[in-house]
């Protein structure tokens, strides 16, 4: 199939005929909307040109299905990644926001959606990749465009029993919490220490190139995308740290705070022992000064920083969901050398996907 193919091909699902295309930036909008009526929520058209448009890694590719009343009934949208993998830099794009208004479900609309999305990643050369939900997951799996190769695993430290079993019985924990300055607080541990930023001014060239010799795939974090990802973001908040030993940078780290819960966004740092070890200390302590009940880094599975959080006292675990590749990708050396798929040559950090 070509790419003229692609944006202009009516397909029958059901007793109506669908024309799968990919939206213009103009029509942005009309997949807000769709977003919102499918989710029953009123996500800023704001927030979606942000994520669609701003993107300074380009902006997101968008495959809609229209109906015989050209209204727009289903979309399968995508964001761009920049990748390290095996050490050469790889674009890729992860699938996000997909919807398909209720009166249309069970046509196979979203399964050709992803198709033809599959379809242009392979003659461009890009690789997708996605954290599907339980509903998405076996469509991937019987369509075999996409597979899993990694498990996504939640590490919990509780540090209010109480409030914290209160939270998750859907009872509330009473009062809000501090809300902590981005500047103008330093966590110290020793000669180690989390000293607050409100930009990125580093692309943090060394760190990648020291994660790479020990990490196979991970994400690009470079100051232009992190920038753009937590403090461009038009409503969500982020607080985000350099992680130091004395006076040298040693990464950084990212928290939101979610009812109470210190949600460790990303942890970007050197993957020597004393520096991993320090991280889970300094993000405890931090997260007691702004009153969190708990501290909660979702990953995936026999990443290079999990077990630094398990001995600090990260106890509570539970499987969050999968990764999934397309099967082009897959293929690729960097993946296929390794037997086994849940073990240290990903990093994803599950915040890549917060909010989205």
């Amino acid at each position: 199939m070509n790419g003229g193919a692609l944006l202009g091909e009516a397909v029958r699902g059901g007793f109506s005929s669908y024309t799968i295309r990919r939206l213009a930036t103009h029509e942005l909008p009309l997949a807000n909307d769709l977003y919102n009526r499918c989710h029953q929520t009123d996500r800023s058209l704001a927030e979606a040109e942000w994520l669609y448009r701003s993107n300074p890694y380009g902006e997101g590719i968008i495959f809609g299905a229209f109906d015989s009343q050209d209204h727009l009934v289903g979309v399968r949208p995508t964001i761009p990644w920049r990748f390290l993998w095996g050490g050469q830099e790889r674009q890729a794009y992860q699938f996000t926001d997909a919807v398909v208004a209720p009166e249309q479900r069970g046509n196979g609309i979203f399964s050709r959606l992803v198709r033809d999305m599959c379809a242009l990643a392979a003659e461009r050369g890009l690789s997708l990749f996605s954290f599907p939900n339980s509903n998405s997951l076996p469509i991937y799996q019987r369509l075999g465009l996409l597979e899993r190769v990694a498990g996504c695993r939640a590490l919990v430290k509780v540090l209010a029993w109480r409030k914290y079993i209160q939270y998750r019985l859907g009872r509330g924990v009473g009062a809000a919490p501090h809300q902590v300055s981005a500047t103008g607080w330093r966590v110290t541990e020793g000669g180690q220490s989390l000293l607050p930023i409100g930009r990125f001014e580093s692309d943090f060239e060394e760190i990648h190139a020291e994660l790479g010799r020990v990490v196979t795939i991970f994400t690009l974090r470079r100051k232009e995308f992190l920038n753009w990802r937590y403090f461009e973001h038009p409503e969500q908040r982020y607080l985000a740290a350099i992680v130091q030993i004395g006076n040298q940078t040693q990464g950084y780290v990212v928290v939101r705070m979610i009812h109470q819960v210190a949600h460790v966004i990303d942890v970007f740092v050197r993957p020597t022992p004393t520096v991993v070890q320090a991280v889970p200390r300094l993000l405890t302590r931090w997260a007691r000064q702004m009153n969190a009940i708990a501290v909660y880094f979702d990953a995936s599975k026999g990443n290079v920083f999990e077990r630094a959080f398990r001995r600090d006292g990260f106890l509570l675990r539970r499987t969050t969901g999968d990764i999934v590749l397309d099967t082009r990708s897959v293929s690729h050396p960097a993946v296929t050398r390794y037997g086994s798929r849940d073990g240290g040559e990903f990093y994803f950090a599950m915040g890549d996907s917060d909010g989205k």
